[in-house]
């Protein structure tokens, strides 16, 4: 018996199988490329993700303003110490910072009978203002202009037994002075005003 060929068969050619008719791999071919359009127009069409939904913002709400404080007396002080003096006239004392001018001069005329009360302050010659001293229990207002004897200062003019003066002494804690165009005055009622006043009286 002759030997057989030794030659391997090619893929897909097996003996005895027939090769696949050109009409079933045109239909795998045309599958292919409907499927391949099928992706690629479904890739196309995918709608993009949703935008995420904007915050609702609610009507913003201003902090309450502080209403300004309208009792003198839960206002701040003018800072500053009493100072006392005696004079040939009478006793002064004086109110303010050291090392700086009086921001207020209480100055008695024995001889008169009369107390000064003058503010730190410049007023044109001759104008007349209403300087209002205020107690915890009474107030009063005294007109006011340039002081003659002190250069610098606005002055009112009180009897030395002038009710006013003795709420003034009485005051709580202390008592106000006022003048259109300058800054109240919240001064401490101690013993020097006081004693003033005391020995205006003798």
């Amino acid at each position: 018996m002759g030997l057989r060929c030794c030659t391997l068969p090619a893929p897909g050619l097996a003996k005895g199988r027939r090769p696949p008719h050109k009409g079933h791999m045109r239909l795998i071919t045309i599958a292919g490329t409907v499927l391949a359009t099928l992706l690629l127009t479904a890739c196309a069409t995918t709608p993009p993700p949703p935008r995420p939904a904007k915050p609702v913002v609610g009507p913003s709400i201003a902090a309450p303003i502080a209403p300004p404080v309208a009792n003198w007396e839960d206002r701040r002080p003018t800072a500053g110490d009493w100072i006392y003096r005696a004079e040939p006239r009478g006793g002064v004392a004086l109110f303010g910072r050291s090392q700086a001018s009086a921001d207020l001069v209480v100055a008695c005329d024995r001889t008169n009978g009369r107390i000064t009360l003058s503010r730190f302050g410049l007023m044109p010659s001759g104008q007349v203002v209403q300087m209002t001293l205020r107690a915890t229990d009474a107030s009063h207002s005294y007109p006011a202009q340039a002081s003659a004897l002190l250069p610098g200062y606005i002055s009112a003019e009180l009897a030395a037994k002038d009710p006013q003066l003795d709420a003034m002494v009485h005051s709580r804690g202390a008592f106000l002075i006022s003048l259109a165009g300058t800054e109240d005055l919240i001064v401490p009622a101690w013993a020097e005003f006081a004693r003033v006043v005391e020995e205006c009286r003798r």
